[in-house]
């Protein structure tokens, strides 16, 4: 008689239990791209950082920033490596700073870039703390897309960039590992805007601006 009950509870809910099996996971489930830069990567990318003269940004942050970017858009935008012009490391990177008086449309140009992503740091504060080793650090940035032949902002809509914010709590092995933190974070919130992210993947926990609220 159980049997017979637990069936006909089941063939009465299937519905709701065949809904729920077949419902996608939040991996599954994806924060549109605002830009979906891999639909026009063959045009070349070129990643350009640039540090603002009151940032007290270490120079150091430029090529880590870089590295990290280009990075994150083979691996999660999904964008082929020979369409990123000038990898941090390569001779091409020389050049660019060559170049860096001039405007980053300039520079595409002159990279034969089709886009370039500029990324400006703005700010980095870094709080020593009493026990030695121990610190805080922050890092404000601004980031944009550009088309270098057309000398026009693509992305985001808004024409002051798109704001970054990012801080490590606190960080017990010293400048350099909380700068990697703060590269990275701040690479996961620029990229994660050019691909269609997993919903589970799209917040850093060390993000200080302030995320939709329908990203839950």
């Amino acid at each position: 008689m159980c049997w017979i009950a637990v069936a006909a509870m089941v063939f009465a809910c299937g519905c709701n239990i065949f809904g729920w099996a077949v419902a996608p996971t939040r991996h599954e489930q994806k924060i549109p791209a605002q830009f979906r830069l891999r639909d026009v990567q063959e045009k070349n990318v070129v990643v350009i950082v640039d540090l603002a003269y009151t940032s007290k940004a270490p120079p150091s942050i430029q090529n880590d920033l870089v590295h990290v970017i280009n990075g994150y858009l083979v691996q999660r935008a999904r964008i082929n490596k020979r369409y990123l012009v000038a990898a941090a490391d390569s001779p091409e990177r020389a050049n660019i700073e060559v170049l860096q008086q001039k405007s980053p449309d300039q520079i595409g140009r002159e990279v034969n870039a089709g886009f370039v992503l500029y990324v400006r740091v703005e700010d980095y504060r870094v709080d020593h703390m009493s026990r030695p080793d121990f610190l805080a650090a922050s890092m404000t940035s601004r980031a944009m897309l550009i088309d270098s032949a057309a000398d026009q902002v693509i992305w985001p809509m808004e024409s002051q960039g798109h704001v970054t914010r990012v801080k490590v709590e606190v960080e017990t092995k010293g400048q350099k590992s909380a700068l990697d933190r703060l590269a990275k974070a701040t690479a996961h919130c620029i990229v994660r805007n050019l691909y269609d992210c997993p919903r589970d993947t799209y917040k850093s926990a060390e993000e200080q601006t302030d995320v939709p609220t329908e990203i839950r």
